[in-house]
């Protein structure tokens, strides 16, 4: 009984993940881009963005609403409910109930191409009205992300180089500056600029190797930066097929493949890789034994899971 009053206690508040692996519990009277204020125990924080990795706002009633709605499948619904509420709210509430309604008009657009649009103004509308948010990065990632696969690659690539401009200039935490170079890698190689992603993707490896080496990088910051690593060795291995056709990546996806410090996502890339360059080659059972081994690990990832599965079944 205790530890399920306990985490109702929780649910009922807000939660400031720390970057030295702690955090603090309580009511989230402030946010914003630069600092995060927080009654605990009667007691007023103050936290520095430098210090903050993550802040996961109390769960509301109306926000639990629009999660059903969206593990549903019901998008229409969710945006309503999240647009309502965020009208119906002020500070730091109104922005993040404003960004969860542009996430589901985004995820909306992913099932249905017609709500693209929308998805779009939803994010530019978010960025423009809360420019001091703390949310502002993740809704620039996402914004910039929809502009790449909508064509817009330089305005894409452009608006990663300002966050991670503003990342430097207001000393936000380093995944901040890391995710946007990804983002901007992810852009140049949707918009057919492999070799600019390639030259970009080498010095990006440089700095996410070396917070992983670092001994004092916190667990959390840790698991972060490791996903990097895996879509910064995946697009590594697609900008070099899109230069040097499927076999001129066969020794990169080989040495990754065998890598047992990579992730289990960047590992059944290179099993996929290696599939596809037998595919091409028309080596039938070569590919199907590469494929197995991803669809066996079945690997959380949009970059590589439906691939395989696509290619098993042809």
């Amino acid at each position: 009984m205790t530890t399920l009053l306990s985490l109702i206690f929780c649910l009922a508040q807000s939660r400031v993940e720390l970057i030295d692996g702690n955090q603090v519990i309580g009511e989230l009277k402030s946010l914003n881009l630069t600092e995060a204020v927080i009654n605990t125990n009667d007691e007023e924080l103050t936290l520095k963005a430098n210090q903050i990795f993550n802040v996961i706002p109390q769960r509301t009633s109306r926000l639990n609403e629009a999660s059903i709605a969206l593990d549903n499948g019901n998008f229409q619904n969710a945006c309503n409910i999240l647009e309502d509420y965020a009208e119906n709210t002020s500070d730091w509430q109104k922005e993040y109930a404003s960004l969860l309604a542009a996430e589901a008009y985004r995820d909306w657009a992913s099932q249905d191409i017609n709500q693209a649009a929308s998805a779009l103004s939803k994010l530019e509308s978010f960025i423009n009205s809360f420019p001091n948010s703390f949310w502002i990065p993740r809704a620039q990632m996402a914004y910039a992300e929809l502009l790449a696969k909508n064509g817009k690659i330089d305005e894409a690539t452009g608006l990663m180089s300002t966050l991670s401009d503003k990342a430097f200039e207001l000393q936000l935490p380093q995944h901040i500056d890391l995710q946007a170079n990804v983002m901007r890698c992810e852009a140049f190689l949707i918009g057919n600029q492999a070799q600019v992603a390639q030259s970009r993707l080498k010095s990006l490896e440089t700095k996410i190797n070396s917070v992983l080496n670092d001994s004092e990088t916190p667990p959390s910051m840790y698991s972060l930066v490791k996903e990097l690593q895996a879509k910064v060795q995946i697009m590594t291995g697609r900008a070099l097929e899109a230069t040097e056709g499927l076999r001129g990546a066969k020794s990169y996806w080989d040495t990754l493949a065998t890598n047992s410090s990579a992730g289990p996502t960047a590992r059944a890339a290179a099993w996929l890789g290696l599939a596809e360059i037998e595919l091409e080659a028309q080596n039938y059972r070569a590919a199907q034994l590469q494929l197995a081994k991803v669809i066996a690990l079945m690997p959380e990832s949009n970059q590589v899971t439906p691939k395989a599965l696509y290619q098993l079944a042809k």
